[in-house]
């Protein structure tokens, strides 16, 4: 049978001196800092939104133009509109669907696309 070690031993020994009542306030500390940071998340980010603006696909006539609306995104109560990376083209002289992609780098929103459809007709 292999020897304990003297931290071993001393280790086991605090564990079983901790006081009860202590245990308790730990736990109650955790979950109320849990609890706490849960709805401190929930409060600033409830009205937050990635959202395109008019609308998800069109429909142009062959030669008309093609204006973007961009997207709105609002991450932790602030609008963060302006970091939108829009890819695509539109070539309204040639029939054919194009695909508009919106995407944001940032901690909410980082792996979420938002795609708008051009038909040209």
């Amino acid at each position: 049978m292999a020897r304990k070690s003297k931290v071993e031993t001393k280790i086991k020994k605090e564990i079983k001196n901790t006081h009860f009542l202590t245990i308790v306030i730990v736990l109650i500390v955790f979950v109320v800092g849990a609890l706490g940071g849960w709805f401190g998340y929930s409060l600033i980010s409830k009205n937050d939104t990635f959202e395109l603006l008019g609308e998800k696909e069109i429909t142009l006539s062959l030669h008309d133009t093609y204006v973007e609306s961009g997207a709105k995104v609002v991450a932790f109560g602030k609008d963060v509109s302006k970091d939108v990376k829009i890819e695509g083209d539109v070539n309204t002289s040639q029939v054919g669907t194009y695909y508009i992609t919106y995407t944001i780098n940032n901690f909410k929103f980082n792996n979420v696309k938002k795609v708008r459809v051009v038909n040209v007709v």
